[in-house]
């Protein structure tokens, strides 16, 4: 069996994951909707799905996972190990706009032998500079955890995703708080303002 075909294999078991996710966003006052749909293969990641929310600068949160390593670590088999992270999606037309979205954190730090994190800051273009004039999101990225992240632009969905860099295993993927969520958002709503509202939601 390819990897491919094992990936949307192991896909359709994780439907309880998206479940448990669009369950949670209702509980922290977020209006979601699991939406029907096949997972997608995307190179070696596979999009197990996406919860549809309304209201919000969000169009869409997705479930992202990616088959790493060869090892039995406790959570996979010998073809390798799950892991997972969450993408926030905004829904735009984005042709010729590339450039303008590229963003992503770089993290500062200080010290000589043991350099300590002290902060980050976004680099790209446009929407990297409208982020880092943003104090209030500094705020809330400095009160909840000083994390790699990026914003990538997918031309062929016309959509933007806003993701942690990281994966994690299911023991470990944390839910999304109510506090994450406004971050994510509050990020969608500058997008917005250089790809505009009119958007093309993918179903």
């Amino acid at each position: 069996m390819s990897i491919f075909k094992r990936m949307i294999k192991t896909g359709l078991k994780d439907e309880e994951l998206m479940n448990e996710v669009c369950g949670h966003l209702r509980q922290i006052g977020i209006s979601a909707t699991t939406l029907e749909s096949e997972p997608k293969i995307h190179a070696f990641t596979n999009y197990l799905g996406s919860i549809k929310v309304e209201g919000r600068n969000i169009d869409l949160l997705e479930v992202e996972m990616k088959m790493v390593g060869g090892g039995d670590m406790g959570a996979g088999t010998s073809r390798g190990v799950k892991t997972y992270r969450y993408n926030y999606v905004v829904s735009a037309k984005i042709d010729g706009l590339e450039d303008k979205l590229k963003a992503a954190t770089k993290l500062i730090k200080k010290g000589f032998l043991r350099k300590e994190v002290v902060g980050l800051k976004w680099e790209g273009g446009d929407l990297a500079q409208l982020l880092n004039a943003d104090s209030d999101l500094k705020t809330m990225l400095d009160r909840e955890g000083l994390v790699e992240h990026e914003i990538r632009s997918d031309k062929k969905s016309q959509c933007i995703r806003i993701r942690q860099k990281k994966f994690y295993l299911r023991i470990m993927l944390p839910s999304p708080t109510r506090e994450a969520f406004e971050i994510y958002d509050r990020i969608a709503q500058h997008i917005r303002s250089i790809a505009g509202t009119q958007g093309v939601l993918e179903t």
